[in-house]
């Protein structure tokens, strides 16, 4: 059976096996981003500190008002914005060399954002604008025109195999990175690191079980936690494309950068 064929139907069984885990934490950058907190100035309990308007003319701000402009003029451009905003998102993870469109992205952003006719690019690690992303419904790919959902391909130029990680500009924003990565052919090297990555977690696997073969109870977070931080230090060396951890099923799911994936259950010797 060609390899590759082989790859899609195993990829097919372990997707079967994790769906409907709907707890599942899932990465899709290389480097987690927080949104930046801020914190409101105190205010002083001293009546005679306090200056009202109708102190000042109307020419004269107050401190209290100076420090409010000052304080929202400096905020986080992202931290008012509505959930699901300025994410950016790829259909598929993996495209092969031969892909004519390569990869599909989109991000949403607010409708004054749209109104305003902002520049919105896709851009590589390089700061280097991959692409322009659109809101034209021209179906190249994007869907709808006027929806504030901006859509492009990005089509790599590279001959071999390749990993990207991709960012979207909507103006002074900048969003979290999305990893993708351009695929060849699979090679014995490739089924040799499958092998390898079943070793190392079923060498953390062995730590937990008991004589019967079972990990007890509990211990089972305790497992979980040390397989999903070995998934995270292979993504984190680029190894690993994409993963995800269910703890109520007690699952680690990985995408290998050879497109191989790889499932890790604790209730699963396998």
């Amino acid at each position: 059976m060609n390899k590759r064929i082989l790859a899609a139907a195993l990829a097919l069984t372990m997707s079967a096996c994790i769906c409907g885990c709907s707890e599942s934490e899932k990465t899709t950058a290389a480097t987690p981003v927080s949104p930046k907190e801020t914190v409101a100035g105190e205010k002083g309990n001293n009546i005679d500190d306090v200056v009202t308007d109708d102190e000042t003319t109307e020419n004269e701000t107050t401190a209290e008002e100076s420090a409010t402009t000052e304080e929202e003029t400096s905020a986080d451009p992202q931290a008012e914005q509505e959930e699901g905003l300025h994410t950016l998102k790829c259909s598929q993870r993996f495209a092969a060399l031969d892909d004519k469109n390569g990869f599909c992205f989109e991000v949403e952003v607010s409708p004054d954002e749209a109104a305003s006719g902002i520049t919105i690019g896709l851009y590589n690690e390089k700061g280097e604008k991959v692409a322009d992303m659109v809101d034209d419904g021209s179906k190249k790919p994007d869907k709808e025109a006027g929806d504030n959902i901006f859509s492009c391909y990005f089509k790599p130029e590279s001959k071999k195999a390749a990993t990207y990680n991709l960012t979207a500009k909507i103006g002074a924003i900048e969003t979290e990175p999305v990893r993708v990565r351009l695929y060849d052919e699979l090679d014995d090297a490739d089924f040799d690191r499958l092998r390898e990555v079943t070793a190392d977690f079923m060498k953390i696997d062995a730590k937990y079980r008991d004589t019967t073969g079972s990990i007890p109870d509990d211990k089972k977070d305790a497992a979980i936690e040390e397989a999903a931080a070995l998934a995270q230090k292979m993504y984190d060396d680029g190894e690993v494309i994409e993963f995800s951890v269910d703890k109520q099923f007690g699952n680690v799911f990985i995408w290998l950068d050879s497109y191989l994936p790889y499932i890790y259950n604790i209730d699963s010797l396998e």
